[in-house]
């Protein structure tokens, strides 16, 4: 921590010392946290009004006469039972199978993964890597192990539960072969399966990413804005990857941090149409590990940019605002905003005291609830799904968890910063997959009450197969 960062810190705390005992700073902490809110919250409104992420059309990737090589990076710990499904979902993808080298990273000590991946080893599929033994034990550090590896003139990394639709890699290569060299990551939207009877936690995950790849950052890119990159699915020019020295080992979310430090390199960020379909965490205790992680990394990030930041470097300090910071800053207020309002409204109903209500308070409060609703159900619907009225509204009640995530990643930060809580994934289920059709894409999401039939994915202009990771579902029962 540099010595900027530890007067902020300072007169953060005692500003918050000060607004317990002093009624004008809490006023002014009050409208400090509504205005940063409703900045937020306009944002979100104009994503909602603006056009569609769609890919220039006329782009056709017939017109890649030579595939360039294109290394796929499967980054695994302790997934045995995933390899067999995760291979075949690489093996379908429409690219030339001579032209893709498949490296698996791999802990030297994962040697149920390792066995798991003996059959294809021996064909000679992949590549397994290791990195070397010491810390950190994190995704990116088994990442850099594997880029050292590297031969394809693009990069691309997926997670165990990742089904990339088919035609991903293709696009990304025209997409890049169309572009100048200043293009290099190309994000593909993540979308999230849940399954019949699927629990509320999921389907709120579902709609928080239809939210973030579907209306937020097609937004902040088309206003020339870099953005922190999800987890899986980026695709990479080797070359600008080497440039800044790969992922940062010990940021335990390296994709956000990625995209900020391409940015500040000179390089920028693009989104792809074909999507990639993975899980939603089954449980509020999984959810938490994980988005505790995330909210620590944020941190980390911010605290690493924020260190050598550029003050007219407008467009990352507006990214860094509507993203990092939001995030944090949302996970901060939540529950304790919640608790209040819950307290006023008992207060209310039992004494009939209207006085403890804050009606400027409660309109800033609905205008900023309208602002994350709109985006989720505007995101879910240009993701091709209906969502359920039940799980707009039972949002509010889901937002408060974030501040229990929150607890989590500041006590690991100051305890165990590099500590990678590790998501735990498990394999389809072959009873409710048969096989590719075209399907009832919107009830493979579990968002809406019956499923309707759905066209296939448009991607770089051309229509494409379904993709094989939404096989119709049998009905539940």
């Amino acid at each position: 921590m540099n010595s900027v960062q530890k007067i902020v810190l300072i007169l953060l705390v005692t500003f918050l010392l000060f607004n317990i005992v002093d009624a004008t700073a809490r006023l002014t902490l009050f409208w400090i946290v509504h205005l940063v809110a409703i900045s937020v919250s306009i944002t979100k409104f104009a994503a909602c009004l603006s056009p569609p992420h769609r890919n220039d059309t006329s782009l056709d990737v017939r017109q890649l006469t030579i595939a360039p090589t294109y290394t796929i990076i499967l980054a695994l710990y302790d997934e045995a039972a995933m390899v067999p499904s995760l291979l075949d979902r690489i093996a379908a993808l429409q690219y030339p199978a001579e032209r893709m080298q498949i490296i698996v990273a791999l802990e030297e000590d994962d040697l149920a993964t390792q066995c798991a991946c003996q059959s294809a080893l021996r064909r000679g599929e992949i590549e397994i890597v290791t990195p070397s033994p010491g810390p950190p034990r994190t995704k990116p550090r088994a990442l850099n192990a594997a880029l050292a590896r590297a031969r394809g003139e693009y990069v691309v990394v997926y997670d165990a539960e990742d089904a990339p639709h088919p035609a991903q890699l293709t696009e990304a290569a025209a997409r890049f072969a169309a572009a100048d060299r200043r293009l290099a990551v190309l994000q593909a939207p993540l979308r999230i399966a849940t399954r019949p009877g699927a629990r509320e936690i999921e389907r709120q995950f579902a709609l928080d990413y239809a939210a973030q790849f579907e209306v937020m950052l097609p937004f902040l890119l088309r206003c020339g804005l870099p953005i922190p990159l999800g987890g899986t699915s980026n695709h990479f020019r080797r070359s600008a990857l080497l440039a800044v020295s790969g992922w940062d080992a010990w940021n335990v979310t390296e994709d956000a941090d990625i995209g900020l430090r391409l940015h500040r390199a000179g390089y920028r960020t693009a989104l792809l149409t074909c999507p990639t379909v993975e899980q939603a965490p089954p449980s509020i205790a999984i959810w938490r590990r994980q988005r505790g992680r995330w909210i620590k990394g944020f941190i980390q990030t911010l605290m690493v940019h924020s260190r050598s930041l550029h003050p007219l470097d407008i467009p990352l300090l507006i990214a860094m605002s509507l993203t990092l910071v939001a995030a944090i800053g949302s996970a901060f207020v939540q529950a304790p905003a919640m608790a209040f309002t819950l307290a006023c409204l008992l207060e209310w109903s039992v004494l009939g005291d209207h006085s403890q209500i804050n009606w400027s308070g409660s309109c800033l409060t609905m205008l900023e609830m309208s602002g994350s609703l709109l985006a989720m159900g505007i995101g879910a619907r240009r993701a091709g799904l209906t969502p359920r009225w039940r799980s707009l509204i039972a949002a509010p009640l889901y937002w408060p968890l974030q501040s229990a995530a929150l607890w989590r990643a500041l006590h690991q930060l100051a305890t165990s910063p590099y500590q990678w809580d590790k998501t735990a994934h498990t394999p389809p289920d072959p009873d409710q997959m048969e096989r590719p059709c075209a399907l009832d894409a919107r009830a493979a999401f579990g968002l809406s009450r019956k499923g309707e039939n759905s066209p296939s994915t448009d991607c770089a202009g051309r229509n494409h197969a379904p993709h094989p990771s939404l096989g119709r579902l049998r009905a539940p029962g």
